[in-house]
């Protein structure tokens, strides 16, 4: 049995932070969009790779409304401290519609508070991979609310990154693309099939990348790059 008293931080918070080079690749497949950037969402800063990687675009930064999501206070100070043309600040109630922010806030409260009704262009980033062994009991509850209101089977047995999956792929505009760093639990584990339907229901491309090699240094854990496109009328 996994215990909390025996996991480390990075178990408890599932807190990996991406190699800028894996985080360059997934902003420059998310943001060459045949329309401008109007609205991008980074769910999951941590360290803030993404939005160094984001940094590179001048014309996102100048025209874009951008919201970055961290849960940990030490570190989305650090990410706000990657750009200057994005600001810091604490609680999502404190962001207004044509922010460009790096919010202190758990995601979920963000997703209640009103992100769950707003939509993106652009979503990007690396979630949390926490195993539902290290969540509490109420965070279980929310993201077993998320599958439910997305037309899912209710699941309070699933990993973390499956329902922050899920809550940005509903968040996402008519014409819109996704990229994730994800467990590769999504082709592998029963509980994914759920999710691996949502996903095939909701997105009109989807491509995996795989690795022939661990991307995290020291650490077994096999991941993927989800990339998902949406596109309205396609055909």
């Amino acid at each position: 049995m996994k215990l909390k008293e025996n996991a480390s931080e990075e178990k408890l918070h599932g807190r990996y932070f991406t190699p800028s080079t894996i985080a360059d690749y997934v902003t420059d497949w998310v943001l060459n969009q045949k329309n401008n950037i109007r609205t991008v969402l980074e769910p999951s800063v941590g360290d803030g790779v993404f939005i160094e990687s984001i940094c590179r675009y001048p014309d996102v930064l100048k025209n874009a409304n951008i919201f970055a999501i961290e849960v940990d206070e030490d570190i989305s100070k650090v990410a706000g401290g990657k750009c200057e043309q994005i600001r810091w600040v604490k609680g999502w109630e404190n962001v207004a519609d044509n922010d460009r922010v790096i919010v202190n806030d758990d995601f979920y409260n963000a997703y209640k508070n009103g992100l769950s009704i707003k939509r993106y262009q652009a979503i990007l980033g690396n979630p949390p991979y926490i195993r539902y062994q290290y969540l509490e009991e109420e965070q279980r509850n929310e993201q077993s609310e998320i599958l439910t209101q997305n037309g899912m089977t209710p699941n309070k047995l699933i990993n973390a990154w499956v329902s922050f999956t899920v809550a940005c792929v509903s968040c996402m505009e008519e014409t819109s693309r996704i990229g994730f760093v994800i467990p590769a639990e999504l082709l592998q584990v029963k509980y994914s099939e759920d999710l691996r339907n949502f996903l095939m229901r909701h997105l009109n491309r989807i491509t995996i990348v795989t690795f022939r090699s661990l991307v995290f240094d020291g650490i077994e854990q096999e991941v993927v790059l989800l990339l998902g496109s949406r596109y309205y009328n396609w055909k």
